[in-house]
């Protein structure tokens, strides 16, 4: 727990302290705050919670609606991949965690394919953004 201010009221001296942590994608921070005056203290604590974390998820198909398994999926920002992963065989992928920001893109490739890249979008505030994506034959 980090002390973050220390402020006077009333007479009394207070100080306000600071612990965050990350549960399952929310991140919690605990507030305390303790007053003192003359030997005595008081403390009370709280904490708020807000979804941090972004899935970045789909399926890739076929033309004929097949679903492709092992494909490389990307996840780019402004020409930069952050992160990769491959459809299982049923076609379904998953990046987690995936970091705030503007510019991203999908890649997904796959030999005898043609490369998919997406529009570009945003990520933030958590939950998740889900892709149907379809590569046509090369």
């Amino acid at each position: 727990m980090n002390i973050t201010n220390i402020v006077e009221f009333k007479n009394k001296l207070i100080l306000v302290a600071a612990a965050s942590f990350a549960v399952l994608g929310l991140a919690v921070s605990t507030q305390t705050v303790a007053a003192a005056t003359g030997g005595t203290q008081s403390t009370a604590s709280y904490s708020t919670a807000t979804v941090n974390s972004t899935t970045v998820a789909g399926v890739v198909k076929n033309g004929a609606g097949n679903r492709i398994g092992n494909a490389t999926v990307k996840l780019s920002r402004n020409g930069n991949v952050v992160r990769t992963t491959t459809t299982a065989a049923d076609g379904t992928f998953s990046i987690t965690d995936a970091p705030q920001g503007e510019n991203y893109k999908i890649i997904v490739s796959k030999q005898g394919f043609v490369t998919y890249r997406s529009f570009t979008f945003p990520i933030s505030g958590g939950g998740t953004i889900f892709f149907e994506i379809v590569l046509q034959r090369v």
